[in-house]
């Protein structure tokens, strides 16, 4: 597979080509790559290390590693492509305690510019593993993966709280009680809960990876706010409360069904919290477009825990002190117009101004193609790094997108580089996992 790679992208003399990424496209005309029938998957029995195609899909990863016993922490949607999942961060409910998907990569197959396939690692091409743990859709294809793995939990707690009421003074002061609650330091790590927001209710919804008993001890329904009715189902194994998250995406999202959707994405931290009088204006400005008919939704997906043990510099995915990301979305059927759009701009504006010594970061695996600095916002301190690696391994932006790595420090021009120059397409808009054509709202 990797010589039909290396076929297709560099034999096609002044042609763009770009391998698609969480449904974000590049220019007219360029080529995409289907990277679909990179699915195989191995594990070495020694010591539970997987070998995943980019092209995977996480639902067939998540029962192949449970077959063997093994989990690691990713998104909720079967549907979602590991390879981009894996290179923009990798949230998902256990990510509180295990960390992130792209955490658990210790090794990669990577085909860059010059048509070479490279092996990446800590020891081996230490600056590309660098890169491609957060950026990799500018830096070459991603064949296949190593992945860390964990021993499977067996008995699981999944619980929800739901609320139907629209009356708006209720729904802030549901926010206020589920950020306090996320923003104690002293909560288990085994335990994640979220917060989602719909025109018709709101639900707090919480996993907890160890037995029910142990649940019991932490007595969640003291610090839920009133009037939610209370759903709470025991799993008996890690594959079952998998499961269940694909079920409930289906449910509240539609999952697998063909639509359009803007969002934006904004990290909280410990430190850097909503403000009551935020939270006020956003959730009155919700009634206001609630009443209108308008389809928004907001997700707040924990993070903390393991995420943050890692310094912001270990991988290209710099966003190690956030406590939670916020992703608001409009969605509707059909294209989008500018009043759907506007209703996602109208929330980001509340929180900047009212905000206004925050320092927000973007997750690149909710792709905003209107963000006026992307590469800092999804990059922070680790772009001037980035764009350095980028003239290593990429000196003609090759593999470029709207919103990729730029190219930092011009490499030399050895007569090697002169050779490249005239033999390879001018540019290869990378996009750099397969998804199915439906929009989803994995993580």
């Amino acid at each position: 597979m990797p010589t039909m790679v290396r076929t297709n992208l560099f034999n096609r003399r002044n042609s763009l080509t770009q391998v698609k990424l969480s449904g974000f496209g590049g220019v007219d005309g360029s080529i995409v790559i289907d990277m679909g029938n990179f699915n195989q998957l191995t594990m070495d029995l020694k010591d539970y290390t997987a070998t995943v195609g980019g092209g995977c899909l996480l639902g067939d990863l998540a029962q192949f590693l449970f077959n063997h016993g093994r989990a690691m922490p990713h998104g909720t949607w079967p549907g979602v492509g590991l390879g981009g999942h894996v290179t923009t961060g990798g949230m998902g409910p256990a990510s509180r305690m295990w960390g992130l998907a792209l955490d658990h990569v210790i090794g990669a197959e990577v085909v860059l510019a010059d048509a070479s396939i490279v092996k990446a690692s800590e020891t081996e091409n230490p600056d590309l593993f660098f890169a491609i743990k957060g950026a990799a859709a500018s830096f070459g294809i991603v064949t296949h993966f190593r992945l860390r793995t964990q021993p499977a939990p067996g008995e699981c707690v999944e619980f929800q709280y739901t609320m139907g009421s629209p009356d708006t003074a209720l729904r802030i002061e549901w926010f206020k009680t589920w950020q306090r609650f996320v923003s104690d330091l002293s909560l288990s790590r085994k335990l994640s809960v979220g917060l989602e927001i719909f025109p018709h209710k709101m639900v707090i919804s919480g996993n907890y990876f160890r037995p029910k008993a142990d649940f019991d001890t932490l007595n969640i329904t003291e610090f839920l706010p009133p009037s939610g009715t209370y759903i709470e189902t025991v799993h008996p194994t890690w594959i079952d409360i998998v499961n269940s998250w694909a079920e409930g995406i289906r449910v509240n999202y539609g999952g697998g069904a063909s639509r359009s959707f803007y969002a934006k994405s904004l990290n909280f931290k410990r430190f850097q919290l909503v403000p009551e009088d935020v939270a006020e204006r956003i959730f009155q400005n919700l009634a206001i477009a609630y009443a209108s008919g308008a389809m928004m939704v907001i997700s707040f997906h924990p993070a903390g825990g393991r995420v943050n043990d890692v310094d912001p510099d270990a991988t290209a995915y710099p966003h190690r002190d956030t406590l939670f990301w916020m992703q608001f979305a409009a969605v509707r059927p059909g294209g989008l117009d500018v009043s759907t759009r506007d209703l996602v701009h109208g929330i980001d504006r509340i929180l900047l101004k009212g905000m206004p010594q925050a320092r927000f970061g973007a997750y690149l695996g909710h792709v905003d193609p209107d963000l006026a600095n992307p590469s800092e916002a999804y990059w922070g301190i680790n772009l001037p790094q980035l764009k350095r690696l980028k003239a290593k391994f990429d000196f003609q932006d090759i593999f470029h997108h709207p919103q990729s790595v730029s190219i930092g420090e011009k490499a030399p021009e050895s007569v090697d580089n002169q050779q490249l120059k005239r033999s390879m397409p001018r540019r290869v808009d990378v996009h750099h996992h397969f998804l199915p054509p439906d929009v989803c709202f994995g993580e």
